[in-house]
């Protein structure tokens, strides 16, 4: 925040400078033969100096007349030998020298002040311009909906009519997810925006800060509650009472969550994202009832893990949220493991563990994007669980692409069957929820996230 320099300042600064240049000279004098020389004017010339500075700073600072006579009385020797009047004029010099830089550092401070928003007497700043308002708004809303984390070089964008953001060439090149990247934006920031991010030098900066808040807010408000999201595990609510909690790290049942038999690398088909993560059923992949109520935190506050529906209204709510989309579960995925991990902090990648937090958010959406029965299924399930409302029915959309024959693991045979056009069978979709009751995942054809979600910012 810049200091408010008023004529009070200016002169105080000028008078602490000429102060410490006194405290020099006094140096000096004290090291010097103290003889007279009547002929000598240097005493009435230093003199004339601090009147002279006594004058410029006396419009606005009264104390510091008092203390300049002092030093004036003081100074007021008789007059001095040739010695003592070259040390004086090299005193001069110096004091000279850093009135020059001091005039230099104000012209740059004045500049840099007329670069920011003026303040009012207050020391308030001046509202924020409705533009500027409305950017920082849409940013809040991509990051709750859409995504964790806006990639570098997105902004300024460029139109992107012919680009699919759920196609799966998405995610076969940097370049390819860039545009991804910007198709998207173009599909879920309003149409009045769309000038602003190809030309306004601001957005950028605004919309990543946004971006950037509300994503520490999110996990700031997940994390408040997170010995009850993980309530029904059985784990050891003391663990959650810090995300730091040196016990996290070699705890037998939180490894279990988040490892396959809690043994290996952390993997980002991590138990916990299953139903029944003791078994890592494929159609049961994203289901975890863990999930369901992260997003019901998001959307209605951690009061509704309570029951409780009156109340402050949540970050949800105020966006006026009516269904779900892919981000929403994609992110409610990542913080899961967050939280069951000793990562000290929420970034992009995990300082203890180094799970890339932000490719397995872009993973989980690749899948749900593909629109195979397993992620319409889940998309309804969610629908159900968090909004009570049942998905209508889409026509399938095919998305057969063509693959390479590699190796395969345990994972690649899972992702396979995630990524099937075949039906999933229905007996394997019944999974315990907060309220107890069970739920059975809908296995007609979901209404995908690129349906309307009807959200309007609350000023």
């Amino acid at each position: 925040m810049p200091i408010d320099v008023s004529s009070n300042a200016t002169a105080i600064t000028e008078i602490s400078i000429l102060l410490i240049t006194l405290e020099h000279a006094a140096v000096v004098v004290s090291e010097m033969p103290q003889t007279l020389d009547d002929d000598s004017d240097a005493g009435e010339n230093f003199e004339a100096e601090i009147d002279a500075v006594s004058t410029e700073a006396s419009d606005g600072e009264d104390s510091s007349g008092n203390e300049l006579e002092t030093f004036r009385t003081i100074l007021s020797v008789p007059q001095l030998e040739a010695p003592m009047h070259e040390a004086l004029e090299t005193v001069q010099q110096a004091y000279n020298l850093l009135q020059v830089e001091f005039k230099a550092l104000k012209k740059d401070y004045l500049a840099l002040s007329a670069s920011v928003p003026a303040r009012s007497h207050n020391r308030a700043l001046k509202k924020t311009s409705a533009l500027d308002t409305k950017i920082t708004a849409e940013g809040k809303k991509y990051t709750l909906f859409y995504h964790f984390w806006v990639i570098p070089g997105v902004f300024p964008t460029t139109p992107q009519p012919d680009n699919d953001p759920r196609s799966p060439t998405r995610w076969a090149s940097p370049k390819a997810k860039l545009n991804g990247a910007m198709a998207e934006l173009y599909q879920r920031v309003p149409k009045d925006l769309h000038k602003s991010m190809e030309k306004y030098s601001s957005f950028d900066s605004l919309f990543r800060a946004a971006v950037s808040a509300e994503q520490s807010n999110i996990v700031h408000a997940i994390k408040s509650c997170a010995s009850l999201i993980f309530s029904t595990l059985k784990l050891d609510p003391t663990l959650f009472s810090s995300q730091t909690d040196a016990r996290k790290r070699d705890d037998h049942d939180l490894l279990c969550l988040l490892k396959k038999n809690g043994e290996g690398e952390y993997i980002r088909l991590a138990p916990i994202l299953f139903a029944r993560p003791d078994a890592m059923v494929a159609d049961e992949f994203l289901k975890n009832p863990v999930l369901v109520k992260i997003i019901r935190v998001e959307i209605y506050g951690k009061k509704i893990l309570s029951g409780k529906t009156k109340g402050q209204k949540a970050r949800g709510q105020h966006c006026n949220a009516q269904c779900m989309t892919e981000g929403l579960i994609a992110g409610a995925a990542v913080m899961a493991r967050f939280l069951l991990s000793h990562d000290p902090e929420f970034t992009a990648t995990g300082v203890e563990t180094k799970i890339n937090y932000q490719a397995d958010y872009d993973f989980y959406l690749e899948r749900l994007f593909k629109r195979t029965p397993w992620a319409r299924s889940v998309m309804d399930c969610f629908n159900k669980e968090v909004f009570d409302i049942t998905s209508k029915n889409l026509p399938t959309t095919s998305n057969d692409v063509p693959s390479i024959i590699q190796a395969q693991t345990w994972e690649d045979d899972l992702l396979d069957t995630l990524d099937s056009p075949a039906l999933i069978p229905t007996s394997s979709a019944v999974v315990d929820v907060v309220s107890h009751a069970s739920i059975s995942v809908n296995n007609a054809q979901s209404a995908s996230a690129t349906a309307q979600v009807q959200m309007g910012i609350v000023s």
